[in-house]
This record gives C-alpha cells, structure tokens and sequence, in this order.
C-alpha cells in the first residue's frame, strides 16, 4: 500500500522537487520535500527519533549547502537505516562509488525519468516493508 510509505525528497532545484513530488503523490506515495541538506539531515533523523522512518530518501548530490554525500555519511553515523537514493546528474563511477561509500544505496541520474522514478521508490519500499516485518 504506497499510502503508507514515506519519501523524504531533498533537492534545491524547485523545478525538480515539483516534478518528483507530483510524480510520487499521484502513485499514492506520502511525500515530503526540503530544499537543503541541512534540512533534509534534521527531517530524517527526527522521523528515526519519532519511530516514523521515511521509507525512502531521495537525495540531491549537489546541495548548496552541504554535499549529498556529506548528508549521508551523517545519517548512517547516526544510525539511520533507511534506504538512500543519491539523484545526480552526472553518474561517473567515481562519484557513484563515492555516493554508495558515503552511505547510499543506489542512484538515480537527472533529468528525472518518470517510469525509473516510480520503479526505483517502488523497489525500495518494498525492502523496507520486508525489513520491517523482519524485525
């Protein structure tokens, strides 16, 4: 039931937070939206503190004021078990494999294709639904 998942989506580029949450909403998904890293980083954790986790996190590399890569290195020291999705425009390997040692979980490029999008969120939730019935 994609009314119950969660999806944190941190991005500073209106346009995009716009696109995504439209694109997760009308799929029945309940999303939330910050535009800073530092914001994001807060919104994530206090959902793990109120044992509200966001299913999924899907997560700008590129913020203006920290990087995302940073943001998830923070969380997974904090504990943050959450499924971390790195949105980037340039999908290098080097930056990929930064993105995954930093503590994502995969990627998604830019400009956002809708079908991998939903794909992508769709994949997640369901691992966080089995994770969570297994605990």
């Amino acid at each position: 039931n994609t009314r119950e998942v969660r999806v944190l989506v941190v991005d500073d580029a209106e346009d995009t937070l716009r696109l995504v949450k439209h694109h997760l909403s009308k799929a029945g998904y309940r999303v939330e939206a910050c535009t800073t890293g530092r914001e994001g980083l807060e919104r994530a954790l206090a959902a793990k503190r109120a044992d509200d986790a966001f299913a999924v996190m899907l997560l700008d590399m590129n913020l203006p004021d920290m990087d995302g890569a940073s943001v998830a290195s923070m969380l997974r020291q904090e504990g943050y078990r959450g499924t971390i999705v790195a949105f980037t425009a340039t999908a290098v390997a080097e930056s990929l494999d930064t993105y995954v040692k930093a503590g994502c979980d995969s990627w998604l490029t830019k400009p956002i294709d809708r079908a991998k999008l939903l794909d992508a969120v769709k994949r997640t939730a369901v691992r966080d639904a089995e994770r969570r019935l297994a605990a």
